[in-house]
């Protein structure tokens, strides 16, 4: 059992969280949930990149290890650029049908 004034705390601090804690939670889902994309992104890049540096030293054994053997990092920016390239290039792949 609380004591009356442990009571009254309860309540101070109840009514401050029930004011504010539904933005404070809106903004930690959002947060959150745009650090799991970004971490889903980067592991799907991390996976391409360790297929990269394992395959194409073994077909191109004489190109510079800047090719062969980037970092993941530079890996990572030089897809999302050659992605960003090609849209602006051939636009986004949209197909339409008629009717």
């Amino acid at each position: 059992m609380l004591t009356k004034k442990a009571r009254e705390v309860q309540s101070k601090y109840t009514d401050v969280i029930e004011a504010g804690g539904s933005v404070l939670l809106a903004l930690v889902l959002c947060i959150g949930s745009i650090a799991i994309a970004v971490g889903m992104v980067l592991a799907i890049y991390w996976l391409f990149w360790q297929v990269w540096i394992f395959v194409i030293p073994q077909i191109f054994t004489a190109a510079p290890a800047v090719v062969t053997n980037p970092s993941f990092w530079t890996f990572a920016g030089s897809v999302l650029l050659i992605n960003w390239v090609r849209r602006m290039l051939f636009g986004p792949k949209v197909v339409r049908k008629d009717g």
